[in-house]
């Protein structure tokens, strides 16, 4: 798991799943800030060619209250890395109020080869010796 404002460069491997907890803060107070009922974050990741391959829109829904203080959850799914060419790619984060958008994060991201898969687990019984 990780909090974007940890790291700023993201890697992730072809066909893994991962999960983002974004926090928005009051920039002038520092404190957490939760998202109201018409406001939403959108996770973008596009690659060289500037073609977006991932976006979720997060809303309060996507809260994580037990963490302190609470994080969205962005999932970034297996469906979504699996078809992924290896390389370097663009992310941002959008927070949009009403007619108010501001890119609050924007790194790159990293996706890099797997060598093992789950599906080989299946073909090898379960261990490479078998």
């Amino acid at each position: 798991m990780y909090n974007l404002f940890d790291t700023s460069v993201l890697t992730i491997y072809q066909g893994n799943s991962l999960e983002l907890d974004i926090y928005l803060t009051d920039t002038d107070t520092g404190e957490p800030v939760l998202l109201e009922d018409d406001a939403y974050v959108l996770f973008t990741v596009e690659n060289k060619n500037h073609q977006t391959v991932i976006q979720k829109k997060l809303t309060s829904s996507d809260y994580d209250m037990e963490l302190d203080p609470p994080a969205i959850v962005c999932t970034i799914s297996v469906d979504d890395t699996i078809g992924l060419p290896t390389g370097e790619y663009l992310y941002d984060c959008l927070y949009v109020s009403g007619d108010t958008a501001t890119t609050f994060v924007s790194s790159s991201m990293v996706v890099a080869r797997a060598i093992g898969k789950y599906t080989d687990m299946n073909s090898i019984g379960g261990g490479v010796n078998g």
